[in-house]
């Protein structure tokens, strides 16, 4: 467990750093906001200077990354542990299980090859989907994935761009 979430915590010769790219974690808070670097910098701000957090932390946010350094751990770590607070916590955006394929990885491998990549084989498509699981799903994707299958909704392209598939999701919606 990340006790930096949603952060990372970067150690370098002169202190740490706290980095942030995953701005999907922030979706509740923001709601339809673009969330970004400097989003988050500003949520950042206003919570070291509500919780007292010492002045020490300082800030160089980009568009694409959230980014807090100080000298010591334990100001970033309180930092770190409100935006855990906001984002829902690591739990909430992990997947639940790790599922392994219920055949040997050669095999599987194989089936995908025949089945999707040098040919569409329907019988190995069967044979890979009933073997091989699929990644597990956070909550949140979930969440995403079950309101798209609840009826006919226009795809909001946010999500598509927020949750791109990372396999064959035709299945999902078969």
């Amino acid at each position: 467990m990340n006790a930096y979430f949603p952060c990372k915590l970067v150690e370098h010769p002169k202190g740490f750093s706290m980095i942030c790219s995953d701005f999907h974690y922030f979706d509740n808070y923001f709601g339809d906001q673009d969330c970004g670097g400097y989003t988050v910098e500003r949520l950042a701000k206003k919570l070291v200077e509500e919780h007292k957090i010492q002045k020490e932390v300082s800030f160089d946010s980009e568009a694409g990354m959230f980014c807090a350094y100080s000298q010591t751990k334990e100001d970033l770590l309180k930092l770190a542990q409100l935006l855990r607070d906001i984002t829902g916590g690591e739990e909430n955006h992990s997947a639940q299980t790790e599922v392994n394929p219920k055949i040997p990885l050669e095999e599987a491998e194989k089936l995908l090859l025949n089945g999707f990549v040098i040919g569409l084989d329907e019988q190995a498509q069967n044979d890979f989907y009933k073997y091989v699981h699929y990644p597990n799903l956070t909550n949140k994707q979930s969440e995403y994935l079950n309101f798209l299958k609840s009826g006919p909704v226009v795809l909001n392209l946010k999500l598509l761009l927020l949750y791109p598939p990372k396999t064959n999701c035709i299945r999902f919606f078969s």
